[in-house]
């Protein structure tokens, strides 16, 4: 009888250890996430990542505009296994480095989908109201001029055909997700500018400001 109580509780800490370093947290990995590009190297192609997921102790939340993602995907992650789950989908994470991270889902062939670290300094709580405004928009190399119709159509002056885009908030961070370009953040609104950031290069600045009638 001793024998086999002292066996299961070899087995019982051998399986309390294995959850442990199961369900350990990667500091690396918390944080709130920002996408950059699904990139699929056989094809040598790049497409814009409009996603936005952070990561905390062990959940998992994954939001993008409606028109790319009809619902937020909520799950968890474990760190020794390098996966991210939902009901929905399955993520392996294939490389996390300084504030970039990689994962692949199941039914990528090639593919993965990057992602940059948001910095918390960028949260911004104030309000956005664009809807229904004309805006210049520009990041010191170029100009064009938006219009967003309504809560989901915009028109540019470069492309004269409607186009959608969403503001998102997640984790304390407004994220602007305009159809085809990578996300922004919204940092700044100051009277009639509003300031936006993505992550290609470190002074990836843009700024919106409103074009009064």
């Amino acid at each position: 009888m001793r024998r086999i109580k002292y066996i299961s509780t070899i087995v019982l800490s051998i399986i309390a250890v294995i959850l442990l370093f199961a369900f350990i947290t990667n500091n690396k990995l918390k944080g709130t996430w920002i996408g950059a590009y699904n990139i699929y190297p056989d094809m040598e192609l790049y497409m814009t990542n409009e996603r936005i997921m952070t990561l905390d102790n062990y959940s998992y939340l994954e939001q993008g505009p409606k028109y790319e993602l009809t619902k937020k995907r909520k799950g968890y992650y474990l760190n020794t296994l390098n996966l991210i789950k939902s009901e929905l989908n399955t993520y392996e994470i294939i490389g996390i480095e300084n504030d970039s991270l990689k994962v692949k889902a199941k039914h990528y062939e090639s593919g993965f989908r990057t992602f940059h670290r948001i910095n918390d300094s960028l949260k911004y709580g104030q309000k956005i109201n664009i809807a229904g405004k004309r805006f210049l928009f520009g990041n010191g190399k170029g100009t064009d001029t938006i219009y967003f119709k309504n809560d989901s159509i915009f028109e540019s002056s470069t492309y004269k055909y409607n186009s959608r885009w969403e503001l998102i908030k997640q984790n304390g961070f407004q994220i602007l997700f305009i159809e085809e370009f990578s996300p922004f953040v919204v940092i700044n609104q100051d009277g009639n500018s509003i300031e936006l950031k993505r992550f290609e290069n470190p002074n990836d600045n843009y700024k919106l400001t409103e074009l009064k009638k």
